[in-house]
């Protein structure tokens, strides 16, 4: 086993060669103090973490086509996919978590029409213990009033209903506006939106009250950076419950988007996953 240790400023980068294959990873990789040290030992089992793509290939098998793994690297429709996705699947695998939600929420984190809005959910999503359905949404937080009524005043359609004013949010209850109006520039702190965002950011900004919500991926616009990327304004949301605390698994087996994430057709692809 040879090995190559690159340090460029607080980086640092690994490549380890092991009959023929070549492994690579640098200081970002979730188990990054383990494979260091087990490689300047020289213990063989550390590819066994190094190669994390072989353990999530035999996960993703059987659930989507679109997602492939290389050599410890996971590519959606070949191109490899943000680090806090492939922090999500470390893990999904440490959690012993249903891969089938994760993959459902990679395909609709792809269907967000704008690569500047998936950009902004990654960032919100970077080194947080982010939840999702076991239908591929995104579970997150809003801060409300009292009675339920959101805090700020504004336009919005409240199951299918127009409104303005401080929106209703009733458990059950799917709040949206038009993409198109939702601030889109992460620089502008306070505008135009839906808001929602993590449970620290809600719990703080209530006023008595704090809503688990369903997002689902595509519907996110943006993520101001005024608040440390923890709210982020979408164009639509559904209202879980009415909650105390955090969930604070990967995975939450509590869903019921019914047919609210259809793709268009009402199906959502799921076939076998290819293994590059």
């Amino acid at each position: 086993m040879r090995y190559y240790l690159i340090s460029e400023g607080d980086r640092e980068a690994l490549t380890v060669v092991h009959d023929g294959d070549m492994f690579q990873c640098d200081s970002t990789h979730p188990y990054w103090d383990e494979i260091r040290e087990g490689t300047l030992a020289g213990d063989p089992e550390v590819l066994d973490l190094l190669d994390m793509g072989k353990a999530a290939a035999t996960r993703f098998e059987r659930v989507t086509e679109r997602v492939s793994v290389d050599r410890g690297i996971v590519y959606f429709d070949g191109d490899p996919v943000d680090n806090s996705l492939t922090q999500a699947i470390v893990r999904a695998m440490q959690e012993g978590a249903d891969f089938k939600g994760l993959a459902l929420f990679m395909e609709k984190v792809y269907q967000n029409p704008n690569r500047h809005s998936r950009q902004s959910l990654y960032t919100w999503l970077a080194d947080r213990d982010f939840t999702i359905t076991s239908d591929g949404n995104l579970i997150a937080y809003k801060g409300v009033n009292p009675d339920g009524t959101s805090i700020h005043s504004g336009p919005g359609i409240v199951d299918g209903v127009e409104m303005n004013g401080n929106l209703p949010n009733a458990v059950g209850s799917v709040l949206e506006m038009a993409r198109s109006s939702v601030a889109h520039d992460p620089a502008v702190g306070c505008s135009v939106g839906l808001h929602v965002g993590t449970w620290d950011y809600a719990s703080s900004f209530s006023r008595g009250r704090v809503l688990k919500v369903i997002v689902n991926p595509r519907d996110v616009v943006s993520v101001p950076t005024d608040c440390s990327w923890a709210k982020m304004r979408v164009c639509r949301y559904k209202v879980a419950e009415v909650i105390e605390a955090p969930v604070e698994t990967l995975l939450d087996e509590e869903s019921d988007w019914d047919d609210w994430d259809e793709d268009g057709s009402g199906n959502l692809t799921m076939t076998y996953a290819r293994i590059r």
